[in-house]
């Protein structure tokens, strides 16, 4: 559909010729719209599309005051950041009995791994105070306050999950084949 930059004022005014002959004239597009039904009510012809035909015939007048309205729908982008803060809420849904943990051995050994890998990828929170903060909470409800945290780790693009706090859980291994041969989450067939 055409559509006209209504703050473009055209050099002739704001008007439409009909079909027959007779030029309604306004202060702006909607109000020569609104007189154009009017005058095709009272004169008895085609009720037609007004806002079509005046938009057109304007363009057609003034084309550089006009445009193609396209209708693109773009997906909004979700950070990792809200993902990994999806996941960390995810788990604090989890009853804490049911959370598993790994001996700080282990945790250590995959945070090395962890640390080195391309899929390590900064979260972004170190210039935003409350999405620091909500990290800081969200990784003290779930490790407590002895498990180190290791700063070298952020959110892992694939798993879309917390390094901080996933090298420290007991999580079960996938079959995801983008994950790096090297991944502690990798199956291993």
């Amino acid at each position: 559909m055409q559509r006209i930059n209504v703050n473009l004022y055209p050099k002739d005014g704001y008007f439409f010729k009909e079909q027959d002959g007779v030029v309604i004239r306004g202060k702006k597009w909607t109000e020569v719209i609104t007189k154009t039904v009017e005058y095709r009510i009272r004169a008895k012809l085609p009720a037609g599309d007004p806002a079509k035909e005046v938009i057109a015939q304007a363009c057609t007048r003034n084309p550089s005051f006009c445009f193609q309205q396209t209708r693109v729908t773009v997906a909004p982008t979700v950070t990792l950041k809200a993902r990994v803060i999806k996941w960390l809420n995810g788990l604090l849904k989890v009853p804490k009995e049911e959370l598993e943990y790994v001996s700080p051995v282990v945790a250590k050994e995959r945070s090395q791994i962890c640390a080195t890998c391309p899929q390590n990828q900064s979260l972004g929170v170190t210039g935003c105070s409350s999405c620091k903060q909500a990290f800081t909470e969200f990784r003290k409800q779930l490790l407590g306050g002895a498990r180190i945290r290791d700063h070298r780790l952020g959110g892992c693009a694939i798993l879309e999950s917390d390094l901080v706090t996933a090298v420290h859980l007991d999580e079960v291994r996938v079959d995801i084949p983008s994950l790096p041969a090297h991944c502690w989450r990798k199956k291993i067939i």
